[in-house]
């Protein structure tokens, strides 16, 4: 990853990466300049656990992981249907999922689906108190994708697509 190979790209896909992705301090260099220069990105799934110790990334993304519930089937709803990238998505859809939650969150990223943590399993104590403790200030709802303009690029982020046939990416 140089900035000389990243001009011939506009949008960059992680696909589930977690922990960290650039082996360099020069690659995570390199990534930064491609996003100032309005470089293109999409985090997918467990992105928000990505580069969890380099706080511009989690600023690009608008937070970091924190937690997820269980693989289990819940509530998804799209809260802004103009959006492109929910062009065809049902408005309230029932998924099947892990429900992530984010911490160290930052101003700026503009939801446009939310998962439904009422309709969480809660039957198990452990679960609900986690459950609980990571919804912090939000009441119902916690952002399942997202998008971001971010120092001169743009983010599109989803925390689903544990299950890789419902990735919910679509372009035009």
């Amino acid at each position: 990853m140089t900035e000389e190979n990243l001009k011939q790209y506009r949008m960059l896909i992680f696909t589930s990466t977690n922990n960290d992705v650039f082996d360099t301090d020069a690659q995570r260099l390199a990534f930064r300049r491609y996003i100032e220069a309005g470089g293109g990105f999409v985090g997918i799934h467990s992105v928000t656990g990505t580069e969890r110790n380099w706080q511009w990334f989690k600023m690009m993304l608008g937070g970091t992981f924190s937690w997820h519930a269980s693989f289990q089937t819940f509530t998804v709803r799209v809260i802004d249907t103009k959006h492109p990238s929910m062009k065809g998505t049902p408005v309230v859809w029932t998924k099947a999922d892990e429900c992530y939650f984010a911490k160290e969150l930052y101003p700026g990223p503009t939801p446009v689906m939310v998962n439904d943590f009422s309709t969480i399993d809660t039957s198990n104590l452990k679960q609900k108190e986690l459950l609980k403790k990571n919804a912090g200030n939000f009441a119902t709802y916690f952002p399942s994708a997202w998008y971001y303009h971010f120092d001169g690029g743009v983010t599109w982020c989803t925390t689903l697509g544990h299950d890789k046939k419902t990735i919910p990416i679509r372009y035009t």
